[in-house]
């Protein structure tokens, strides 16, 4: 069993911000949230929270098919309330740790992160598969609709408590808390959850917990990895079945059965797809790959991609080669993949492993590949394109861009991206000038770019954003001014207070020394040596071959 300490500390430190899958895949290093620490959120437990709660800071990422997924972070106040009544109460909530049928469900990593959600290791994947199929003829898959976004928070005391219970009692008790928190991260809302910090998936895991439970109770045999279901069963007609309970369990807590990904296959069927197996065999066959190599098998992953659109083929071949290849294949694999970042900006991510380790120059191919990328980014509003094109520019080209691109990030009022255009010295007092219009809209507004404002308030180049008493005063009742104005007094000194109370211990949510560019090794002259050696056989081998 996980303890509570730790739950709070992985979900302020590192499950805060998108941190879920492999570090620095869902935005750089520089955003994090290392510095919020349990004691800095229990100052923040004790600032009452405003009527009809706060909004949240979102911005696309860019998925493998390159449709946008909107990520959200919380914002600080209501986050630390949410995070402070999950860890209080954790004995009555650990449960989930022990579903078995759930492969992503919070767990001790040795990085501080209780949620991780990368897919199981090859062979353990297969091992789990081959148990499962055992003695069955069918294999079904199917997901949950539009599934974080549809959550009714109401079902969280539902779950806890039992339905009918829950109904009885709607005021007491840490269930409705945890509803009510939730609530307040977004506007009060009862529906949806945000997709990124790890406070959704304790709440997802809370509620599929008890649909899990309803099937096993059945008699079915199935996992799920976070709302994609997949069962084994031994008859079509129990295959049905799965079906049809699924969807009436999902019903109780509100959630709906994604019908378009639900089917029903007969086994046997290989466990992972073709794509996977092909290029996967291909590359684990060798322990280095050369330049030769990591270019013909680049050419065959794009050709793979075009006809396999729904697949993460380019993702998938990248990563694999860049783990293998020698020093001169990182930088083909540079050469190469740095082109394909415009049209694939899912790439964007993987290259910083090949950059690190490149001859950089002013205004050299890399630099030119990235202002284009960028420019694609801005047209299509990928906000993590745009974050990780600009912090490479920011680290290993000085910060070097023009201001007609600083003004076109700008326009786009994205916030993740304007927030990382502000590292940019020469940028900044547009950025600034942002902000001051930031100011005059409503708090929910400034809660959008809460991020932002606060690094620019934090760097003391902006008042507090919620100084403005006026914009308080719709929010309480009365007929007596004077009463009205002191409430709304109060919920604004609470508000600056949330900002004051971070400040004054020093956390700031970018750490500036991610931007310091990596010292190049020293050579390993025996060990290049022999590596060169092996690699010039298998190039002239392969030479020949092709």
């Amino acid at each position: 069993m996980i303890d509570s300490k730790f739950v709070k500390d992985g979900l302020l430190k590192s499950n805060y911000f998108p941190l879920q899958k492999n570090r620095n895949e869902e935005l750089p290093s520089i955003f994090n949230s290392t510095l919020f620490s349990a004691g800095i959120a229990d100052q923040l437990v004790s600032i009452k929270l405003r009527n009809g709660g706060y909004d949240d800071l979102s911005f696309n990422v860019t998925r493998f098919n390159n449709v946008h997924r909107k990520i959200s972070i919380p914002h600080p106040l209501p986050y630390a309330h949410l995070v402070n009544t999950i860890t209080k109460n954790w004995n009555s909530i650990s449960h989930i740790e022990a579903n078995e049928n759930s492969i992503i469900r919070p767990l001790k990593h040795k990085d501080g992160r209780i949620i991780v959600m990368t897919y199981e290791q090859s062979k353990r994947k297969t091992k789990r598969y081959n148990d499962s199929c055992k003695g069955k003829k069918f294999i079904v898959h199917s997901d949950i609709s539009n599934f974080y976004p549809s959550i009714y928070t109401h079902s969280i005391p539902w779950a806890l408590l039992g339905v009918q219970a829950a109904k009885l009692n709607q005021n007491s008790g840490f269930e409705n808390e945890l509803d009510q928190h939730q609530r307040m991260m977004k506007r009060n809302e009862t529906t949806g959850v945000a997709i990124g910090p790890g406070t959704s998936n304790i709440i997802s895991e809370i509620i599929l917990f008890e649909v899990d439970k309803l099937l096993k109770n059945k008699g079915y045999e199935f996992y799920r990895f976070i709302d994609d279901y997949t069962a084994f069963c031994t008859t079509y007609e129990e295959s049905e079945s799965f079906i049809r309970d699924l969807s009436d369990f999902l019903s109780i807590y509100g959630l709906l059965l994604n019908i378009k990904k639900t089917e029903i296959k007969k086994l046997p069927k290989p466990t992972s797809a073709d794509w996977v197996s092909d290029l996967g065999s291909r590359i684990s066959q060798r322990t280095k790959v050369n330049e030769f190599y990591c270019i013909k098998m680049l050419d065959y992953a794009l050709d793979l991609q075009e006809k396999n659109a729904g697949g993460s083929i380019l993702k998938f071949t990248l990563k694999s080669l860049i783990n293998k290849a020698t020093p001169k294949a990182k930088i083909a694999l540079l050469d190469y993949a740095v082109n394909l970042t415009m049209h694939y900006p899912i790439l964007l991510p993987l290259i910083s492993d090949l950059l690190s380790v490149a001859t950089r120059k002013p205004n050299d191919s890399y630099y030119k590949s990235l202002i284009f990328t960028l420019n694609e980014c801005v047209i299509n509003k990928n906000s993590d394109g745009m974050v990780w094109c600009l912090f490479y520019i920011a680290k290993y080209y000085s910060a070097t861009l023009s201001d007609d691109i600083a003004e076109k990030i700008i326009r786009t009022g994205d916030v993740i991206a304007i927030t990382t255009l502000y590292l940019f010295n020469n940028h900044q007092i547009k950025v600034v000038v942002f902000c001051q219009s930031i100011l005059q809209m409503s708090l929910f507004d400034i809660d959008q770019y809460w991020l932002l404002l606060y690094q620019v308030y934090f760097d003391k180049k902006i008042d507090n954003p919620y100084k403005d008493l006026n914009k308080y005063l719709p929010l309480v009742k009365g007929v007596d001014y004077q009463a009205k104005k002191n409430k709304a007094i109060n919920l604004c000194n609470h508000d600056q207070k949330s900002f004051d109370v971070l400040k004054s211990n020093g956390v700031t949510f970018i750490s500036l020394k991610e931007l310091v560019p990596e010292k190049h090794k020293k050579p390993n002259l025996i060990k290049n040596f022999f590596v060169k050696l092996s690699t010039k056989v298998v190039k002239k081998v392969e030479e020949v071959a092709t």
